[in-house]
């Protein structure tokens, strides 16, 4: 059965911080934050116990958990850009209509 609290945690965290940022990304959830922390939370939770009892010692070293913080932060940018840039084509788009 599984490693260490800490492997498994490193573990857990990286993937559901790559994961919840993509699902993020590629659906705009960004705008409703609740239902991506609870999709957060329940994937979290998901992992870690697989990860913890059911996956052989071994199976995922920490580096896999550093990857997938590492990774998440390019995502997490391109979210902030996006919706900055969102928020100003509408800012843009409303002060042309107006007379």
């Amino acid at each position: 059965m599984g490693g260490s609290f800490i492997h498994s945690l490193v573990t857990s965290l990286g993937v559901t911080a790559l994961l919840t940022s993509v699902f993020a990304l590629k659906f705009r959830y960004w705008k409703r934050p609740r239902v991506l922390a609870v999709y957060a939370v329940v994937f979290f939770g998901l992992e870690w116990v697989g990860h913890r009892y059911f996956l052989p010692e071994g199976v995922f070293g920490p580096a896999l958990g550093y990857l997938g913080l590492s990774l998440s932060v390019p995502v997490i940018i391109a979210i902030i850009l996006i919706d900055r840039y969102e928020k100003k084509m509408k800012a843009s788009e409303e002060s042309k209509s107006e007379p």
